[in-house]
């Protein structure tokens, strides 16, 4: 997509439609309200620790389901329609979540954004890919930005709103503002499906089947082991130190502005130096940070960690997803994004059941650790897995999937 022509004469291309990450912005502000008031819905509604992991893992469940059965569709001309029914779906999550009082209400709420998330995770990676694939690493970390843009908005929002209104009106507004996006989305342009994409049977079945792509998913996963725990225990975490409401809400804030500041920065990374090693490298770095917070009570330090964990994420997640683009045949792009975010959630769906009933009986020097642990051993496995596999270079940019649409032939190196 490009924009008008620019002072010098030079036509200015824009990475990614503003109505694309608008839409990522808004669900990620109601992901963010969400659980930076768990604390508060548990002392409301009165239920024990293990329902904090059931209410996040409800969530991690139903966007597996929803990437690995509706993903595939994005390749074959329906990206745009999953976007729409995914905000729909997103906002009527919100509205039950304001209204909910008992923990299988919150719980179904819950699942129901979890199937929003896997609606419109694909879809929109497909478009914003497809449009610029010379760029893969800096338009996923353009839509990494947006989405932890809702992540800084969203907790000091719903704090603010919690205190003022109460909490129907920390839910009610996100769902507001996701309805408001809908007419926008609704316009964006509908990338060419790749002509195999209308045929092409067993997407996932052929995906599992390639080392690169396992490696890649692997990789991606260990990711989503941090956000499952960071999901499930932060805001309970933070407030058995003394953290009030508020803090809480701007430990969040803090944890996501470098990654709003930094995540195009971090996709070019990944575009220069390569996807897998920054992947890699950036997980290494992050696995100690997730062991530390076992140790240490001072909040004050405990948000000054996440700040530089932050800095760290912005080039491991779109390093992740792009990794996994450059060894994704073109025809399954989404589906292979799909993939990948499923298996994500899958991961911190675990991370989500466990964390809960880890933390009740040995409190952050149990959760932690084990957690660190286990993202250390998954990414352990991916580097195994992957590192002969090969990459699909392709004319849209190395080892970028195409997004013409014309299907253009692709070969493979090593990676």
């Amino acid at each position: 997509m490009t924009l008008p022509i620019g002072r010098g004469g030079r036509r200015q291309e824009r990475r990614v439609d503003p109505a694309l990450l608008a839409g990522q912005l808004v669900l990620n502000l109601g992901l963010a309200a969400v659980f930076s008031l768990l604390a508060e819905l548990q002392n409301e509604s009165g239920f024990a620790d293990w329902g904090l992991g059931l209410i996040t893992g409800s969530a991690f469940l139903t966007s597996l389901v929803t990437q690995l059965s509706l993903a595939r569709f994005a390749d074959r001309g329906h990206a745009r329609r999953l976007l729409v029914v995914g905000l729909v779906v997103g906002a009527l999550s919100m509205i039950w979540f304001a209204f909910g009082t008992t923990l299988w209400q919150l719980v179904v709420a819950r699942a129901l954004y979890g199937a929003a998330a896997g609606l419109f995770g694909p879809a929109s990676r497909r478009i914003a890919v497809s449009a610029r694939p010379d760029k893969t690493g800096e338009v996923l970390g353009l839509l990494g930005s947006a989405a932890v843009a809702g992540f800084l908005v969203g907790p000091p929002a719903a704090a603010g709103l919690f205190e003022a209104f109460g909490v129907e009106a920390a839910f009610v507004i996100p769902a507001l503002a996701m309805l408001v996006c809908l007419p926008f989305v609704a316009r964006l342009a509908e990338p060419a499906p790749h002509p195999l994409s209308a045929t092409s049977v067993g997407a996932v079945g052929r995906l599992i089947r390639q080392r690169g792509v396992i490696a890649a998913v692997l990789a991606g996963g260990s990711f989503f082991l941090a956000f499952g725990i960071y999901d499930s225990l932060w805001a309970r975490f933070m407030d058995d130190q003394g953290a009030s409401t508020v803090f809480i809400g701007l430990s969040f804030t803090a944890y996501a502005f470098p990654a709003l500041c930094l995540g195009a920065w971090g996709g070019r990374i990944s575009d220069r130096f390569g996807a897998w090693p920054s992947t890699l490298l950036a997980v290494a770095a992050t696995v100690p940070f997730i062991f530390a917070y076992g140790f240490i009570g001072d909040i004050w330090l405990l948000a000054g960690l996440g700040v530089v964990q932050s800095a760290v994420d912005v080039i491991g997640t779109p390093g992740s997803q792009a990794a996994l683009a450059e060894r994704t045949p073109p025809e399954d792009l989404a589906a292979g994004q799909g993939l990948g975010g499923a298996f994500g959630t899958l991961c911190a769906a675990i991370a989500g059941f466990a964390s809960g009933p880890l933390y009740g009986a040995g409190g952050q020097e149990l959760a932690f650790p084990i957690g660190a642990g286990f993202m250390a051993a998954v990414a352990l496995a991916a580097w195994l897995i992957g590192r002969t596999a090969p990459v699909i270079v392709r004319p849209g940019g190395t080892g970028a999937p195409g997004g013409t649409g014309t299907g253009e032939a692709y070969s493979t190196t090593t990676a």
